[in-house]
């Protein structure tokens, strides 16, 4: 994501997919939660993905029964302003992604 455009724009949601993931090298923050919190510093919303798991104060709970271990986290402190809709699998389907290494 090229972050000064988005704050040059600026627009009036920013979305960013994968909020646990790593940045590209030549990125400003090693990390796309950094953006997000420098975009919210100068006042812009946003919308983002996150699985559970990169989650870090539940990395280990969830790592307990889906037996993987994630090692791109997102600090609980990026949550603490945050609205959160959770937006969940059937089980099912999540253990047929898991048998399939899809998780």
């Amino acid at each position: 994501m090229d972050l000064d455009a988005v704050l040059e724009r600026p627009p009036g949601i920013v979305l960013v997919d994968e909020l646990a993931h790593t940045n590209a090298p030549e990125s400003r923050h090693p990390e796309r939660c950094q953006d997000i919190q420098e975009q919210r510093a100068a006042g812009l919303d946003g919308m983002t993905t996150v699985n559970i798991q990169h989650v870090e104060n539940l990395n280990g709970v969830v790592g307990s029964f889906t037996r993987v271990r994630v090692r791109e986290t997102v600090p609980d402190t990026v949550f603490e302003e945050a609205e959160i809709e959770l937006v969940g699998l059937p089980p099912e389907e999540l253990i047929g992604r898991l048998e399939a290494g899809k998780v």
